[in-house]
């Protein structure tokens, strides 16, 4: 590789570098640009010079943010996310065992932020895409989202006057606060789910045999698929994360909890397995019912439990929610 093809490739070194750690847009790129264009018309004497200079700011970004894996790695990456017409993703957990040690100089929050995020990259443009993404935190905004819909297609009135809603905001408004219902019990399996996976990863040789399994919804035993049941997930994974971080969880503090635990679970179950069969106990078609007389008052009260419940869970386990995630009123 002759002068001129190793400074190129310097130049992609440092590209990658810049884009991944969220510099590029601004100075960075202003100099990447100038340094390409004028790459033709300098002397070839002044390339040597040149490659000197740029491997002593690769080597400078490479201390200032720990990188770890070799240059021919963050250029992979960078052509990955040119490649993506969409924007792309790195999980933090790959961030900070396969890439840089000094994450937190991209993002002042990274030590607090879930094992289970994922950092967004737009390839498209030198953009510099400051935002982190957790599943929970995405649903958690659809519910607000649609719980809003509901509001606003509600006008406030009265349940037992709801003939005198229209009927395109009678069907709206159904429509809204089904799915936010539901949508209340994805956002609190997201978050389980993204508690367990951090629990398992990061205690994986520390946990017992049956902390494990129940985490991954494993059976050791017979070497398949375990599911664990909502209501497990509720009471047990806080109080196995407790155990591994020192800290005493106990249940009946959540607030919330009841209320998910029982009508919620029930609505849940109705929304998420809908069925038509009768009820042994009662005779009654009882998922139907459920599904069928949900209104804004009770997604709004079980939007507000669940979110009292993960703030509880994160307060327990000892973690600042405004840090952890910053997407959540507090």
């Amino acid at each position: 590789m002759n002068t001129a093809q190793q400074i190129k490739q310097a130049l992609e070194t440092y590209e990658s570098l810049a884009f991944l750690t969220k510099s590029l847009e601004g100075d960075n790129e202003s100099v990447l640009a100038r340094i390409r264009h004028g790459l033709k018309r300098t002397a070839k004497r002044d390339h040597l010079r040149l490659l000197r200079s740029l491997r002593a700011d690769i080597d400078g970004f490479r201390a200032h943010y720990g990188a770890i894996a070799p240059n021919h790695k963050y250029r992979a990456l960078l052509r990955d996310a040119r490649s993506r017409l969409g924007y792309s993703y790195l999980p933090k957990a790959f961030i900070d065992s396969e890439l840089f040690r000094s994450y937190d100089r991209v993002f002042p929050r990274w030590p607090h932020v879930p094992l289970h995020a994922l950092v967004v990259f737009d390839g498209q443009t030198n953009r510099s895409v400051m935002q982190i993404f957790t599943l929970e935190g995405a649903v958690y905004d659809d519910v607000r989202f649609l719980i809003s819909q509901a509001q606003a297609v509600h006008k406030g009135i009265g349940t037992r006057d709801f003939r005198s809603r229209s009927p395109e905001d009678q069907r709206a408004l159904s429509a809204y606060v089904r799915f936010a219902a539901g949508g209340v019990f994805q956002f609190l399996e997201a978050y389980l789910n993204g508690v367990a996976y951090d629990c398992f990863h990061t205690y994986h040789d520390r946990l017992s045999l049956a902390d494990h399994d129940c985490l991954a919804e494993w059976d050791s035993k017979s070497k398949r698929v375990r599911y664990v049941s909502f209501e497990r997930k509720l009471f047990e994974y806080p109080e196995i994360v407790g155990r591994m971080v020192g800290r005493t969880v106990r249940r009946q503090t959540f607030k919330g909890v009841r209320l998910l635990d029982g009508y919620g679970k029930r609505l849940r179950d109705a929304l998420t397995h809908p069925s038509a069969y009768v009820h042994v106990q009662s005779g009654e078609q009882e998922k139907v019912s459920l599904a069928v007389t949900v209104n804004l008052d009770i997604a709004e009260s079980l939007f507000a439990a669940a979110k009292d419940y993960v703030l509880g869970v994160e307060t327990c386990l000892g973690r600042d929610p405004t840090k952890t995630m910053p997407w959540l009123p507090t």
